[in-house]
């Protein structure tokens, strides 16, 4: 089911004077600034498709002390995304829904979670957000769809939270 998203706002006449303006969004591809996330906006929030991805080639150079290995690799998205609805909340509080049972049982154990909550931290937001996580990428494939999920979530609460901080941070 597609969901369309329209924006209501004012428009200025030649004259100056405000008129109410549609604009539909559904459709019309827009991307997360200085992403290629494809997204689409809307005054009460923003969807984004975070992409799967495949190895073209991957060698593990070596184990870091924390347990981690640094890696050389190439890869390459496919088409098929996981789909990410953000919409704002006044309360202070972040809210994950999940379509996968797996996931949605202990939501401050996931990904996307963390990402968001420590995005709330680090900046000091106090407004909340409700994410609807519709899982497509398979758990657990090596198709990086959690990774995809996080780096979503980072991008879209940058720009809905306007933190507008570099991506690199």
């Amino acid at each position: 089911m597609r969901k369309s998203v329209i924006n209501v706002g004012k428009g200025r006449t030649p004259k100056g004077r405000y008129t109410p303006r549609i604009s539909r969004l559904a459709g019309i591809p827009s991307k997360v600034p200085n992403t290629g996330f494809p997204c689409r906006t809307s005054f009460s929030g923003m969807i984004v498709k975070a992409p799967a991805k495949i190895n073209l080639f991957l060698e593990i150079l070596n184990k870091r002390p924390d347990g981690y290995h640094n890696i050389e690799s190439v890869m390459h998205t496919v088409s098929l995304f996981d789909i990410l609805e953000f919409s704002p909340v006044m309360e202070d509080k972040i809210e994950l829904i999940c379509d996968n049972v797996e996931l949605s049982s202990d939501v401050k154990k996931n990904i996307v979670y963390k990402a968001a909550e420590k995005i709330k931290q680090q900046y000091n937001i106090k407004q909340g957000i409700k994410i609807k996580l519709t899982k497509n990428i398979p758990m657990g494939a090596g198709l990086g769809g959690g990774s995809s999920d996080a780096a979503a979530t980072i991008l879209a609460l940058n720009k809905i939270w306007n933190i507008n901080d570099d991506i690199k941070n």
